[in-house]
């Protein structure tokens, strides 16, 4: 009997530990976008790193499928080049290493915005499409990139 108590703790810590380490990871779609004056490169979330080079005020990169991200607070490194007028040697590459909070994923939410902002300032946004382009410090909307971007204002 005593056995079989033992047992039965054992399964509900067990399920308890597995479960919480499930939540606190998604696997999602993520496109790295860069606001800085730099090129930003081997962007890396937590433990997971999302290849690619992400050009200059590019507003956008490809997008890396599957990638392992955790949820909450963790840390996102990036390298970086100089810019025009920098005194600094172009052959030099520079490392960036910014806490942040990742936040938990809805149902639905596939696609997961690394928005890297001037000042080492990183946002996030979750969508279920390719997300867009964000305005520092405001909540992700999906149309405001069509409504303020010139090119596509002259659509209308």
């Amino acid at each position: 009997m005593r056995t079989k108590t033992l047992g039965v703790l054992l399964m509900f810590f067990l399920s308890g530990f597995l479960g919480g380490c499930a939540s606190r990871s998604a696997t999602l779609n993520v496109t790295v976008i860069n606001y800085t004056d730099s090129s930003v490169f081997d962007v890396q979330i937590g433990k997971s790193f999302v290849q690619g080079h992400y050009r200059k005020k590019s507003g956008g990169g490809s997008v890396v499928g599957g990638v392992k991200v955790p949820v909450g607070k963790t840390t996102v490194s990036w390298f970086y080049d100089t810019f025009r007028g920098d005194p600094r040697a172009r052959t030099e590459y520079f490392k960036r290493d910014v806490e942040v909070v990742i936040p938990k994923p809805s149902k639905g939410d596939r696609f997961l915005g690394v928005h890297i902002y001037p000042g080492d300032i990183v946002e996030f946004s979750l969508s279920n499409g390719i997300p867009g382009k964000k305005k520092p410090g405001e909540p992700y909307d999906d149309l405001w990139y069509k409504r303020n971007d010139p090119f596509y204002r002259s659509w209308d």
